[in-house]
């Protein structure tokens, strides 16, 4: 069977149809609530905006930074510790 006119992956259908079953449910919510609409909530929900990754590879770097303060902070205290026991011994 033919390929679906919109995704070109999956297979129509039937014959004389032009959509797979998801396509066909996607066209269907594009009847009910219009392209427009479906499009403003598909792009504000999927796409992110230059300010949005912005903020996003912002919070990744937080996130890297510290962990590695938290490991450099551990490995400072071990370090300190070991010195005392030395000290003591």
């Amino acid at each position: 069977m033919p390929n679906c006119y919109f995704c070109e992956k999956k297979p129509r259908e039937c014959w004389g149809g032009y959509w797979c079953e998801d396509c066909r449910k996607i066209k269907n919510i594009l009847n009910i609530y219009g392209v427009e609409e479906s499009l403003t909530i598909l792009e504000s929900v999927c796409i992110r905006n230059e300010e949005q990754r912005k903020r996003k590879i912002n919070n990744e770097k937080k996130k890297i930074i510290s962990k590695n303060a938290e490991k450099n902070l551990s490995e400072s205290i071990n370090l300190y510790e070991k010195k005392n026991d030395q000290k003591k011994k």
